[in-house]
């Protein structure tokens, strides 16, 4: 029970139907009726506007494929993991992945991959809304990359519909043991 002249705060959830075009404005309304009284009050919230776009969350990883000390030489395999989250498909989907500050060598793409120079590119005609896609590449860790030496790197997507996202950074450590003589 509420005592006189005292307040109360609702919170009201609601889902808007999927069919509803993308751009409808719409208030949002609700009548409360106390038992006691014969009509209610009708209050209404802010005006809403329904938005269809896909929205990308970009994750990317690195794998030691030797599961164990990674000397120069050893072939990493990275993934990128793309998942549309929003409401509406993200059409001309591009992934990139700039590898120009890595110290990779002898790179190969994974299906649908396209390396030009340290750029690597995947075309993907359309994600629906929550659909979920993971393109990969492997290379060997240079050379000249000295123990403790880190390979940082991060992943892009987007859109034609401007969405875009960019990846955690995948990092790994060079981690072989030296000798002092």
């Amino acid at each position: 029970s509420l005592a006189a002249g005292g307040t109360v705060k609702f919170v009201l959830r609601g889902k808007v139907k999927t069919a509803i075009a993308d751009g409808t404005a719409f208030t949002p309304t609700a009548t409360l009726k106390p038992v006691e009284l014969l009509t209610g009050v009708t209050v209404a919230g802010p005006k809403l506007t329904v938005l269809k776009r896909p929205i990308l969350k970009v994750n990317k990883a690195v794998e030691d494929t030797t599961g164990k000390q990674l000397f120069p030489g050893d072939v990493l395999r990275y993934s990128v993991t793309v998942a549309n989250v929003g409401n509406a498909p993200a059409t001309q989907l591009k992934i990139t992945d700039d590898l120009s500050g890595v110290a990779l060598t002898d790179v190969q793409v994974g299906a649908g991959g396209v390396l030009a120079g340290k750029l690597v590119t995947w075309s993907i005609p359309t994600l629906a809304a929550g659909q979920v896609v993971t393109v990969t590449l492997e290379g060997k860790v240079g050379l000249g990359v000295p123990a403790g030496g880190k390979l940082v790197n991060q992943a892009n997507a987007s859109s034609a519909e401007g969405a875009a996202g960019a990846s955690n950074s995948a990092e790994i450590t060079v981690d072989y043991p030296t000798l002092a003589v």
